[in-house]
């Protein structure tokens, strides 16, 4: 989420849009130029953080608000502080503008904190940002007045260095590596993707599992072929992982949108997905083999991707697709929707 933030504020500058920008100083993905603040480090820090940093931020906002800076204020992920930040945004007569991945935790990742975090945020946003109509809807299932005050703007691509996009004509004859990246919770359905690979039987293939899980996994009833990489991934680890892959999968159990999925686009390299909302809305049945969420399915799948004539038409129409994607686009649509009629 953090690189989110930073390709949006990338495309802000290139249009010469006017803002300015908060980010932690730990981040990952800093923003050139922004006001960089020390934030936390786990839960030992996070109290002292929150008794010291963050009424200073608060000072400096209000400063900043009072001398005439700014009138919206922007969050493109929701962070631990964000609840309260909004609601200082709110007391300063600002509009405040969320942009909210998910309106729901996932299986697995519903604790008590993020979801209060969530459901504070979204009672106190003035207006809403969603990455895919279906968690828009879920948003306005709960809270109808959202509709009126929110917009779907979907994911940009997210470039790595050193990847490489895959051409139709380059794709190997048989399928070496089935790859599934990102971070593994309980609801990617990583156990299920094992005996899925397991059960399709592709020869001379093998399975990489790579980025730190948030669970205990059973790594012990994988079959044999899989590969386990569990730990955090720097942008060239992952990079090379796509590189050396032949397929991509996301066998997800629950709705959702993928950053993983903007990746797959960006290296052009064909995709098996789960048919849940959120990746069916990312992805068109040119650009996918689609499935159901059940080890029967996500084999046949497997199967059905190891054919070169269906893996070249996806890389194909995954290569067309790369070209409608543009952060400078989704940019455009944010910032209208930040800074339209005020009221």
């Amino acid at each position: 989420m953090p690189k989110y933030a930073q390709a949006i504020a990338a495309a802000f500058e290139s249009l010469r849009m006017p803002f300015e920008s908060i980010c932690s100083s730990g981040s990952e993905h800093p923003i050139p130029g922004a006001w960089k603040i020390p934030t936390y480090r786990g839960v030992p820090t996070l109290l002292l953080s929150s008794l010291t940093v963050l009424p200073l931020l608060l000072v400096l906002l209000t400063w900043r608000r009072l001398a005439g800076g700014f009138q919206v204020m922007y969050f493109p992920y929701i962070h631990t502080w964000t609840p309260v930040l909004v609601m200082w945004g709110r007391l300063l007569s600002c509009r405040t503008v969320v942009t909210f991945h998910d309106y729901r935790p996932h299986f697995g990742e519903a604790n008590v904190a993020t979801r209060l975090i969530l459901w504070l945020t979204s009672r106190l946003a003035s207006h809403f940002i969603f990455l895919s109509s279906h968690v828009r809807e879920e948003a306005v299932a709960d809270q109808p007045a959202i509709g009126a005050r929110s917009m779907v703007s979907p994911h940009g691509l997210f470039s790595l260095p050193g990847l490489h996009q895959k051409s139709p004509d380059e794709l190997a004859e048989t399928v070496g590596t089935l790859l599934f990246l990102g971070r593994i919770s309980k609801y990617k359905g990583v156990e299920m993707l094992a005996q899925a690979f397991g059960d399709a039987a592709l020869p001379d293939c093998r399975l990489v599992i790579a980025g730190r899980a948030n669970y205990e996994m059973n790594a012990a009833i994988f079959p044999e072929g899989v590969r386990l990489i569990d730990r955090f991934l720097d942008e060239e680890e992952m990079a090379a992982l796509v590189n050396e892959a032949d397929v991509i999968v996301l066998p997800y159990l629950e709705a959702t949108q993928s950053g993983i999925v903007t990746l797959a686009i960006d290296a052009a390299i064909p995709i098996v997905c789960t048919r849940v909302p959120g990746l069916r809305e990312q992805l068109s049945e040119e650009e996918a083999v689609f499935c159901d969420p059940d080890v029967q399915s996500l084999s046949q799948a497997i199967r059905q991707v190891a054919s070169l004539p269906a893996r070249r038409h996806l890389c194909e129409a995954l290569s067309a697709r790369k070209r409608t994607m543009d952060w400078k686009a989704i940019a455009v649509e944010i910032h209208e929707h930040c800074v339209g009629r005020m009221g």
